[in-house]
């Protein structure tokens, strides 16, 4: 009698036990599938991370006020200017007038003047070691001066147009029209880098004359009364500086060409800038636009 209960026990019961079994499993997650859920949620904040737009550079925009007027050849056609130990050096171009001068700052005098190989049409120039590098539009040639003597020492050649010329303490910076600038060894002209000038509205071309200061590159634009602030590094423009109103202060207006030459004095924290044909060189200060 016992074992017929017991049975009968069993025949009822077990079922319910089977049913309350698979119900856990059906529906829920098995052991594997909690611990894989559990590993997604915690990883879910990393799989939606904001792609962050890259933060461009801010440009400034500078004007200028006037140290000193001085009178400047209305004859040179100015490609490069520097100021070194309290002289100015300016190369002049065209072919069969290109010439290398020494100015004294405080009168705009020509001190001294070497007349280049009627071949030659001077650009921009820069110093080196003791050394003046002048670039050749053309003719793919740098031509090296001593310094005090203004004598033709030697030349380096390289490849492509020669526009403006910078050093920044390592290495001179050529521009060759383009929006492109190459960063030279001295000795050799080896291209140790380059890097592209680009502001806003993207390529800026026609890169010129330029001056090395404060760790950026100040350069004429061909063509415009404006001078780009460039860094080095990237190449982004980070400043403008507007000289338009240069002109109307020139007494030949009429034959005054591009604004191009800019030369800086540390000593007195100032520029020197002029242009083609301009009967006048300035001596500035910058004024940041507010």
């Amino acid at each position: 009698m016992n074992r017929i209960l017991i049975l009968t026990a069993l025949f009822f019961f077990l079922p319910l036990l089977s049913c309350d079994s698979r119900s856990q499993t059906k529906g829920g997650l098995s052991s594997k599938q909690f611990k894989a859920a559990g590993s997604r949620q915690a990883n879910s904040g990393n799989e939606s991370k904001p792609i962050i737009a890259e933060k461009k550079p801010i440009i400034k925009q500078y004007t200028f006020e006037i140290i000193r007027t001085l009178p400047h050849d209305p004859e040179a056609f100015t490609q490069g200017l520097i100021y070194y130990e309290g002289l100015i050096f300016e190369s002049t171009g065209l072919r069969g007038k290109s010439t290398l001068r020494k100015i004294d700052p405080m009168t705009g005098n020509v001190l001294q003047k070497k007349e280049l190989a009627p071949y030659y049409f001077s650009e921009g120039i820069a110093i080196s070691g003791g050394r003046i590098y002048m670039l050749t539009y053309v003719s793919q040639v740098c031509l090296v001066f001593g310094l005090e003597s203004l004598k033709l020492e030697t030349s380096i050649s390289y490849n492509g147009e020669g526009w403006g010329l910078a050093y920044n303490g390592d290495e001179l910076i050529m521009s060759d029209g383009s929006n492109f600038l190459r960063f030279i060894r001295p000795e050799n002209f080896e291209v140790v880098r380059g890097v592209g000038v680009y502001g806003q509205n993207g390529p800026v071309s026609l890169i010129n004359e330029m001056e090395y200061v404060g760790g950026e590159i100040y350069a004429n634009v061909w063509q415009q009364d404006r001078i780009v602030r460039i860094d080095p590094a990237t190449g982004d423009v980070c400043g403008w500086i507007d000289f338009t109103s240069l002109r109307r202060l020139l007494d030949n207006p009429g034959k005054a060409e591009v604004f191009n030459g800019i030369a800086y004095n540390p000593v007195a924290n100032t520029f020197y800038v002029t242009g083609k044909y301009w009967d006048k060189m300035f001596e500035i200060k910058l004024i940041e636009k507010k």
